[in-house]
């Protein structure tokens, strides 16, 4: 992993059971989300990332092996990184970060029952937001799939242009599952006084791994340019789960069922 320091935008996603008193969700989009709900934290995958600047030009490589059945500090295996094995800097880092996101939805399991409802929130860079499925409308229409725009409004104090992003998802009329999910920046914005996105797009396409289950997000494509007060970066992420397996999740040891927490990371 490259020891620069790099500024970075981190989006996470928490995927919670809807409520019965909440506003009605569009029937194929809330089927598709109680799918997805379903499998959360049931499939260990190895994970390929490789990061590219604005020319093309791969600037690392890291391969781990991601097995939510195993306890928080070990579901992240760094297996190769830049084609070397890990250092224990980077074993340190993953141990770190499996614990964290652990942390994160046993947080997000107690919101979820304080309040009997479970959004669907999205924290881009510290700024709090909901997307809200309740306002989905559909941009397009064939045969197979039904694609929606789905509006994010903020949650609490933040002054985060959430208004500046799209996202769509496109979902399988027969299956009532996932195909692709795409949140893209609309227009030029800036974070606090250092940074201005200029541009910035996730895409995730979805894959049937067993015929038995729904499909899994399987490629991940990130592409963010940011200028920052001493120049700009331009960076492109391309993020592959293959041998996937499936397992019972760490939680359920204590009977506890969160939503998935999944981190897109540019």
């Amino acid at each position: 992993m490259k020891t620069a320091i790099t500024p970075k935008i981190v989006l996470f996603l928490a995927i919670g059971i809807v409520s019965s008193t909440r506003a009605e969700i569009p029937l194929p989009l809330d089927e598709a989300l109680k799918n997805e709900k379903a499998q959360a934290e049931r499939w260990a995958y190895t994970e390929t990332e490789v990061t590219r600047d604005g020319q093309g030009t791969q600037k690392s490589i890291t391969v781990v092996r991601y097995d939510p059945s195993k306890p928080y500090a070990e579901q992240y295996t760094p297996l190769t990184i830049d084609g070397a094995p890990p250092t224990k800097k980077a074993l340190k880092k993953y141990r770190d970060r499996g614990e964290q996101e652990a942390a994160a939805r046993q947080k997000q399991q107690g919101q979820n029952d304080d309040s009997g409802k479970s959004p669907v929130r999205i924290d881009l860079n510290g700024a709090k937001g909901i997307i809200d499925f309740e306002q989905a409308g559909v941009t397009e229409e064939n045969e197979h799939s039904l694609t929606y725009n789905i509006p994010i409004r903020t949650e609490g104090k933040s002054s985060f242009p959430f208004d500046k992003i799209q996202v769509l998802v496109r979902v399988n009329k027969q299956q009532h599952a996932f195909e692709n999910l795409d949140l893209k920046v609309l227009a030029p914005f800036r974070l606090k006084v250092i940074a201005k996105v200029k541009g910035a797009e996730i895409s995730a396409d979805y894959t049937t791994v067993d015929a038995d289950h729904p499909p899994q997000a399987s490629h991940i494509n990130v592409h963010a340019k940011v200028g920052v007060l001493f120049g700009a970066f331009d960076v492109h992420q391309e993020i592959t789960r293959t041998d996937f397996k499936p397992v019972k999740p760490y939680d359920e040891r204590f009977s506890v069922k969160a939503g998935p927490l999944k981190t897109l990371g540019f």
